[in-house]
Order: C-alpha cells, then sequence, then structure tokens
C-alpha cells in the first residue's frame, strides 16, 4: 500500500516539475515580448499611447493573466518542495 502512494507522490513530482518549466517558459517568452515592444516604442510615443488606449482591456486582461501565471509558478514551486519531503519522509517509514 505505501509503495502504491510513494509511486504516485513521485509521479506527481514529475508531473509538478513539468508544469514548473512551462510556467518558467512562458514567464521568459513573456518578459521578451514586453523588452520587445518597450524597444519598438521607445520612439513613437503617440503610437504606444493610441494603441495601449485602444487596446486598455485586452491589457488588463494580458496584466491579470502575468500574475495569476507567476501565483501557480510560486504555488507550484512550494508543493515541489512539500512533495520531496513528502517522498523523503515515505521512504524512511518503508
Amino acid at each position: 500500500m505505501m509503495y502504491n502512494f510513494k509511486k504516485s507522490l513521485e509521479d506527481r513530482l514529475e508531473n509538478r516539475k513539468f508544469w514548473l518549466n512551462y510556467y518558467s517558459h512562458c514567464l521568459r517568452h513573456g518578459s521578451i515580448s514586453e523588452i520587445t515592444k518597450k524597444e519598438f516604442y521607445k520612439d513613437r510615443i503617440l503610437l504606444k499611447i493610441f494603441f495601449n488606449f485602444y487596446y486598455l482591456p485586452y491589457n488588463i486582461y494580458k496584466f491579470l493573466s502575468k500574475i495569476i501565471m507567476i501565483h501557480r509558478y510560486e504555488k507550484i514551486k512550494k508543493e515541489i518542495e512539500i512533495l520531496k519531503k513528502t517522498i523523503e519522509y515515505e521512504s524512511k517509514s518503508i
């Protein structure tokens, strides 16, 4: 019974590592897009203001999505720590 539980914890840990890697890549690509956007609009102030106003609802959505993604990333990092401790505890108790 314990072996099955330990195996399921290990599977869950691998799954969380995959998702941590996924969110890490998403955040990195998002930061590259932000840097590109800043560089592109550096000399185009009026165009930047116009598009920021025009796409305001979408920009708010992107901002909130980024905050949610950062929250999920941090939560998964914490879950990985807890899973490692739990697997270690289960290994000692067997």
